[in-house]
């Protein structure tokens, strides 16, 4: 006797394909981490690329001040302090370590630096030096740490000079540093890519604020420019060490 061939077609019809539990569960934990793997490395590379930005900042603004010395006797600008704003200060304006704390008063008229009105501010710019206004918040990429986030956008300046530059410190003269006369140039730090939170103002004094902040901006990792040009990465425990005798002088001293 035949069989019913409906029963007989339906005996030959492939059964549908479908992923089982212990399959699925497999296939989302090899997703999971390929995404581990591949984030962080993704990470990294954005990061490298905003410390090449950095980087070439860090280059112009040293450049600045070898380009600024011959028109002003062989001195060099001075750091600054809080809205200090002295004529050879490089960068005017500041703000307290409270008002840094505090997120709501950053886009207060009282808080960020004003690079326009700093006395660097021509030879990065090609412009004439600005009327200082504290209502005036044009960006100065040049002067931001594209990792800096918030708070550096709203200090917008996130580099500091040489605190031990200023009149009066370390055997310095009256009028200022003269490159000239700088021991080892290769050996003296000119910037630094600093910690926005210890940014009161725009100058890094070994052991000031800067004591308490964190070097990690650039994947572990901040930027230093030397005197003669050349860049260095430091890491956290790295800047720490540098703010301490006897390497403090080595570093930040111009004329030991």
């Amino acid at each position: 006797m035949l069989k019913d061939q409906s029963s007989v077609k339906s005996s030959r019809c492939p059964r549908t394909a479908a992923f089982t539990l212990v399959e699925l569960l497999v296939v989302l934990a090899v997703i999971s981490l390929l995404a581990s793997l591949l984030i962080p490395a993704f990470s990294r590379a954005r990061e490298a690329g905003r410390a090449s930005v950095c980087r070439s900042n860090l280059r112009q603004l040293t450049l600045a001040l070898q380009v600024y010395a011959p028109d002003y006797r062989d001195t060099l600008p001075w750091p600054g302090g809080v809205n200090r704003n002295f004529e050879p200060d490089w960068v005017w304006g500041g703000q307290t370590l409270d008002q840094i704390a505090l997120s709501s008063a950053w886009k207060s008229t009282n808080f960020g630096f004003h690079p326009e009105s700093g006395s660097l501010f021509p030879y990065l710019s090609g412009q004439p030096r600005q009327h200082f206004d504290r209502r005036v918040t044009t960006p100065r990429p040049v002067y931001r740490c594209p990792s800096s986030g918030k708070l550096g956008a709203a200090l917008r300046v996130n580099y500091s000079l040489n605190g031990w530059f200023d009149p009066g410190l370390k055997g310095v003269g009256p009028e200022g540093v003269q490159l000239s006369r700088v021991l080892r140039p290769s050996a003296k730090v000119a910037f630094v890519n600093e910690d926005p939170r210890t940014m009161r103002n725009p100058a890094f004094h070994p052991g000031g604020t800067a004591a308490t902040g964190l070097f990690v901006l650039h994947n572990g990792k901040v930027i230093f420019s030397f005197l003669d040009g050349h860049l260095e990465n430091f890491r956290d425990r790295q800047v720490r060490a540098a703010q301490l005798s006897p390497l403090a002088d080595e570093l930040f001293s111009s004329y030991r």
